[in-house]
């Protein structure tokens, strides 16, 4: 009998301890875990920057507009059709992450790696097989670009698994569970449009103590730092690998359609620029440095005199 009533009493003990768990019910991500998470949608932000500079010969800019999070049939619902959808595999972290780019920055960027000057396109069709490798390409950039910003935090090896412009056919994760979503405003020339990284939480969540402190540090002061020295160590490395066309511009002057016809061989045609006056070195196209013409060697040289800046000469 002493035994039936103890059962009992631990029964009861037990019970007291039991949580009811709704496994319908998905978490949320609290905004100290957002704010801090921000900072790595910032460093990626940033990346994807200099990276597309480069890779566009062109000055790119980015700006985190927002980090949310949805519920992944609410997130799904924005995307417009079509579109260019990346299926990230985020190991050694579970589970795939998405990134979006709207379809106005992505024909833009096209134009330009085949040879356009990156007019404004406002197409909304899907891509052709050529347009397609080139997103490709594009797309691993990206992820390099993601890899890089996560760094600090943990060591991913990214890999683009599809791509797609329908998002009927991409499913991440079930339509209940919770996304956290970061859009990234994207502006080069006069072309401005969003692309968008979504992280489901079940894949960022074994490490998602590390952005709130709950039993690993918190982001260190790199991340912390737009402008580390570790971060601006990199861009530079980055940057030493591009090529950039120098041209020397020897001087200008204006003719006729008439007389262009006609020049031949052993014209002579008289510039506006004077003997003793600099020629100006352009770099991808913009005027950069003042420097004179001479000779080393057998070949043609400059020697660079001074600098030209935005604003004016120095």
């Amino acid at each position: 009998m002493t035994k039936k009533k103890d059962i009992t009493e631990d029964l009861k003990e037990l019970e007291k301890r039991v949580v009811e768990f709704d496994f319908r019910k998905t978490k949320d991500v609290g905004k100290e875990k957002i704010a801090s998470l921000q900072v790595i949608f910032d460093a990626f932000s940033q990346k994807v920057a200099s990276s597309l500079s480069a890779k566009l010969a062109s000055t790119v800019q980015t700006k985190v507009l927002t980090v949310t999070q949805f519920a992944y049939a609410d997130f799904a619902k924005t995307i417009q059709v079509p579109t260019v959808l990346g299926m990230i595999d985020m190991s050694p972290l579970k589970g795939m992450a998405l990134i979006e780019v709207t379809p106005n920055v992505i024909f833009n960027f096209i134009d330009r790696l085949l040879g356009g000057k990156g007019e404004v396109i406002s197409l909304t069709r899907g891509l052709t097989d050529i347009e397609f490798e080139v997103v490709e390409g594009i797309m691993g950039d990206f992820v390099k670009d993601l890899k890089n910003g996560w760094a600090n935090v943990i060591t991913l090896t990214p890999q683009v698994k599809r791509i797609e412009s329908n998002p009927q056919f991409v499913q991440i994760t079930s339509p209940q569970e919770k996304v956290l979503v970061g859009t990234i405003e994207v502006k080069t020339g006069e072309t401005t449009g969003n692309m968008t990284l979504c992280l489901p939480f079940l894949t960022i969540e074994p490490i998602i103590s590390k952005f709130t402190g709950e039993g690993e540090p918190a982001l260190s002061e790199e991340i912390k730092s737009t402008a580390s020295p570790e971060d601006m160590a990199k861009m530079r490395k980055t940057i030493t690998d591009v090529n950039i066309p120098l041209i020397v511009e020897l001087g200008k002057t204006e003719v006729t359609m008439r007389d262009m016809l006609e020049l031949k061989e052993g014209d002579v045609m008289r510039l506006k620029t004077k003997v003793d006056e600099p020629l100006v070195m352009y770099a991808n196209e913009i005027p950069k440095f003042k420097c004179r013409p001479g000779i080393i060697g057998t070949r043609i040289a400059t020697q660079i005199i001074g600098r030209i800046e935005s604003g004016g000469e120095d």
